[in-house]
């Protein structure tokens, strides 16, 4: 198995409801969260399916430019595992030859494309097992599946995400240590710590992406 055999589903259908606005649009030095996820996917040489729904038309204006797919879930309002289940349709529809797959949630800015690397290069290492990331006390997401867990993915819904599957079957689960998953992005005070963890200038940076301060945030929610 090599990384073009893995498909990475990027979670962007979500509302953001506790953030109160659209957080995969948000700059994570100068890059969108969700163009920052697509593009760590595209790093090792992943294929990418970015599931879209709530904010469907922002979401897909910051992946231009970028070969991955967008794939909208109009049943986004049922939850995390629908939108895992959307994905792995997708895939199999497809990209039928794909041998596994990595559920990536857009607003875990700190994963980076060494990190998915290191999950392909765990699957080619053993390719039936299920390989999950462990930070914080927590084995959960990005988390890598091998084909056989597609039925049972496919069959998710409401907000049961990718942990039910993987709670099914500890046996099969190997954990990868990943602090930068640690840092999820759900609130307006975590996006505030994120942005000021090193120094950054506000306005247009070199990538061509506004990065906002913490007081234009807070602007945009008023």
């Amino acid at each position: 198995m090599n990384a073009a055999d893995i498909v990475a589903i990027v979670l962007a259908a979500g509302e953001a409801r506790r953030y109160g606005a659209p957080k995969q649009t948000l700059a994570i030095e100068g890059v969108p969260m969700v163009r920052r996820a697509a593009l760590a996917a595209r790093g090792p040489g992943m294929r990418v399916i970015v599931v879209t729904g709530a904010h469907r038309a922002e979401v897909e204006a910051c992946l231009q430019g970028i070969d991955v797919a967008c794939r909208f879930n109009a049943s986004w309002r049922k939850g995390m595992g629908g939108s895992i289940a959307h994905g792995i349709g997708a895939v199999v529809r497809t990209m039928p030859e794909a041998t596994a797959c990595i559920v990536i949630p857009a607003d875990q800015p700190g994963v980076t494309a060494a990190d998915l690397g290191r999950f392909a290069a765990a699957a080619r290492a053993a390719p039936r097992r299920i390989i999950a990331a462990r930070y914080s006390g927590i084995i959960g997401a990005p988390c890598l599946f091998p084909r056989p867990c597609f039925a049972e993915l496919a069959a998710l819904s409401g907000d049961r995400g990718a942990r039910a599957v993987i709670r099914r079957h500890p046996e099969s689960v190997d954990a990868l240590t990943l602090p930068g998953a640690a840092l999820d992005i759900d609130t307006i005070e975590d996006y505030t710590r994120c942005i000021r963890m090193k120094p950054r200038t506000p306005g247009e940076n070199a990538t061509g992406w506004p990065v906002p301060s913490a007081i234009q945030v807070l602007e945009r929610l008023r």
